[in-house]
């Protein structure tokens, strides 16, 4: 954190980012390292993993980012909220046969906790993925 802030500050002298900027890469860095302490405390919290992944997404570290909701997805597996971003991105790395599976599975999951709604925005991704 100390290195990212002193990093901001000299880019921030010369001119480089703009503030706006700046505090969101501040808040996404502290974001991350909450959540990630956190975690340390309550590793079986699934939306704490998603969080991470999602802090990630924002961060542009894509790797990081699937790596982590794919360990949501096994060992986690009726958190529904990880379904579509997962898909997603397995539609954005052209996977299109990961993000088939986990578009289908995500729409039982729904249906099986009574989350229509949820099921039907699934349903949609993976129709426009399909047709």
């Amino acid at each position: 954190m100390i290195v990212a802030k002193l990093s901001i500050k000299y880019a921030k002298k010369k001119g480089v980012l703009q503030t706006n900027y700046i505090n969101a890469i501040l808040s996404t860095m502290q974001r991350l390292e909450t959540l990630l302490h956190w975690l340390e405390k309550s590793p079986e919290d699934p939306f704490l993993h998603f969080g991470v992944a999602m802090e990630y997404l924002s961060s542009d570290e894509h790797i990081k980012a699937l790596e982590k909701m794919e360990y949501v997805y096994k060992n986690f597996p009726d958190y529904l909220a990880n379904y579509y971003q997962l898909a997603k991105h397995y539609e954005l790395l052209n996977n299109n046969e990961k993000a088939i599976e986990v578009y289908e599975k995500g729409i039982a999951l729904a249906l099986k906790q009574k989350e229509n709604k949820t099921a039907g925005e699934l349903r949609s991704a993976l129709e426009e993925l399909t047709f």
